[in-house]
């Protein structure tokens, strides 16, 4: 392998064909007789367009994929209808004056103002929380099953498998599996149309909402273990 006149090792392997002058950026076909000869070693050019300036781009909002921007969403009807008949509900138990489900409520305007405040005896209870502290309704449930203090729990929650609420109170990662009190972990397929019920009509329909579905996934989550106080049974 021969190397031209003015050769020089570095890390340019261009280097020695500048110095001579033969190269074009813009031609890669110019080459002198001497570095275009047989035997002469010489390198593919690789062409650059020119830097372009980026257009400014506005910050990307903040939990775009998991937030809706309010926190007192109701469970569609139908959907809750059918959770009803599958558990038999005593009591919502994350609702209010507006937006509860059952005859019985925990929330603003219920039989108890804070369901996180005191116990959950013996209640087959539907949650829907407020999502900005749907962790402390997951710890709070986790804390009445382990009692035995309730009955069963059912949460309707963001599907957020990668938070340390979920693997605390849902998912043993030591041992792969749901924990104890889980006997149910449905990920849903599809996204689900929340109620406001302070906003106007659906289009063609008679239910107040949103007419978008929400912007994160939903799981929901069967808490129970089973070994709930005697007089919950009457005994």
């Amino acid at each position: 392998m021969t190397q031209g006149d003015g050769y020089r090792e570095d890390d340019n392997p261009f280097s020695g064909y500048k110095e001579c002058g033969c190269i074009d950026l813009q031609d890669e076909q110019r080459l002198c007789a001497k570095h275009s000869g047989e035997g002469v070693m010489t390198w593919p050019v690789i062409l650059y367009e020119p830097t372009r300036k980026m257009p400014e781009q506005k910050p990307f909002p903040k939990d775009i994929m998991f937030s809706t921007g309010k926190d007192n969403w109701q469970t569609p009807p139908e959907f809750f209808a059918a959770q009803h008949r599958k558990h038999q509900f005593t009591v919502d138990g994350a609702a209010d004056s507006n937006n509860h489900l059952l005859p019985r409520w925990f929330g603003p305007g219920g039989e108890r103002e804070d369901a996180l405040e005191g116990e959950w005896p013996c209640e087959r209870i539907w949650i829907n929380p407020p999502y900005s502290i749907g962790a402390k309704f997951l710890d709070k449930a986790v804390e009445e099953v382990r009692a035995g203090r309730v009955e069963r729990v059912v949460l309707l929650l963001p599907a957020r498998t990668d938070t340390k609420a979920f693997h605390r109170c849902v998912w043993d990662k030591e041992k792969c599996q749901p924990r104890e009190w889980v006997r149910e972990l449905d990920l849903m397929q599809g996204r689900i149309k929340f109620v406001d019920p302070n906003s106007k009509l659906l289009r063609g329909t008679k239910m107040n909402g949103s007419n978008n579905s929400a912007p994160f996934p939903s799981m929901v989550l069967w808490f129970e273990l089973g070994k709930w106080r005697e007089d919950c049974n009457g005994g």
